[in-house]
């Protein structure tokens, strides 16, 4: 299993965005230095869950100060872009990566994001089916008749190509993030990779089902096997030797979370006692807090299914950039060489807790 630096960090107001961009800036540069393979940018709008909005124009930059990495998206909310745009962009991108570019995409849940853009987000199942048919189709037209695209949001006519055409064929790594085991299946199927959610429990379903789709594809080997090889999770990590460790960083943490509720549910608001619930699911499910050897112990069972990457998200709630640094530096120094000595010939199911298959999980809903 190789790592990622998962960049996700939330900001207090306009005079803090271009310290927290710089810092991260300087993050990427220093997971390079110290064995990490990707560096992944998400995308949040309007809200302050974020401190930047742009994964593509930001993974641009990353591939020239760290051209080592692989740059990705965890994730590009589909339905905001536009389809001929977003194909174009992530293209050039490719080049620019020289073909170490991951389109990661996902339909996005926030009201908030949705309306900021003219749309609903009531609608954006169907707003993504139909962004990603024209993406794919994009990405792979070579005429001579025009490619013709015609839905409720989005008319054109191509002629010609994307320029440039993309360095990996048939087109750049398209993985998905969901939390229904149905398109993880299909993902499979299409043997692209999946960035799935550990949330609730719900990460080995999630698996076992995109693990079925790859096992019906009849894609080309060495792309089901890079599909395993960038498959992927997000795990928000605070390396320390401390007795308490989620302690030292819960205030950063609880503004983490008061920012992930209004980006995604559209609004914050909870009890006392509420909080006592996030807290407690919190440091059961989300944050992995303690020494090397805790995380290894968490990260190992995934590596040994054959789960090829994991995104190391240690930058969060405007904590100071100089306690993300060192996270990153000991889970690139202490735990990192362990887990990339762990390459299963296949990878192989999960086991899967008693009536997980019928778990939905929410995003921190109160």
């Amino acid at each position: 299993m190789h790592a990622g630096l998962y960049l996700n960090p939330q900001t207090r107001g306009p005079e803090h965005d271009h310290a927290i961009i710089e810092a991260v800036i300087d993050h990427t540069k220093l997971a390079e230095r110290v064995g990490f393979r990707a560096v992944w940018a998400t995308e949040h709008a309007f809200t302050g869950y974020n401190a930047y909005s742009d994964p593509i124009v930001l993974g641009s930059h990353l591939t020239a100060v760290a051209p080592s990495l692989h740059v990705g998206f965890s994730v590009a909310v589909g339905p905001l872009h536009h389809p001929i745009r977003f194909a174009t962009q992530v293209a050039l991108l490719d080049n620019l990566t020289n073909g170490k570019t991951i389109a990661g995409v996902g339909t996005g849940i926030g009201p908030d994001e949705y309306a900021g853009y003219g749309l609903d987000a009531k609608d954006r199942h169907r707003l993504f089916d139909a962004w990603a048919e024209i993406v794919l189709g994009a990405w792979q037209h070579q005429g001579p008749e025009p490619f013709v695209f015609d839905t409720p949001w989005w008319k054109g006519k191509m002629d010609g190509r994307i320029i440039p055409a993309p360095v990996q064929k048939p087109f750049p790594m398209f993985a998905r993030a969901t939390l229904t085991p149905e398109f993880c299946r299909k993902w499979g199927r299409m043997a692209q990779p999946l960035l799935l959610s550990l949330t609730a429990g719900h990460g080995e379903v999630l698996w076992n089902h995109f693990l079925d789709g790859l096992a019906e594809s009849d894609a080309p080997e060495e792309q089901k096997r890079r599909a395993v090889e960038w498959s992927c999770f997000t795990q928000q990590t605070h390396i320390s030797d401390s007795d308490d460790p989620v302690a030292e960083v819960w205030e950063y943490s609880k503004f983490y979370l008061h920012k992930g509720v209004r980006a995604n549910m559209g609004y914050d608001w909870a009890s006392p006692e509420e909080w006592e619930k996030r807290k407690a699911n919190y440091r059961r499910g989300t944050m992995l807090a303690g020494s090397p050897q805790k995380v290894l112990e968490k990260l190992a069972p995934w590596a040994e299914r054959g789960l090829g990457h994991v995104m190391i998200w240690a930058y969060f709630g405007a904590m100071p950039p100089a306690m993300a640094a060192e996270t990153i530096q000991r889970f690139g120094e202490e735990v990192l060489p362990h887990l990339e000595r762990i390459r299963p010939a296949v990878p192989s199911k999960a086991p899967v807790a008693e009536g997980a298959d019928a778990v939905r999980p929410t995003i921190l809903a109160p």
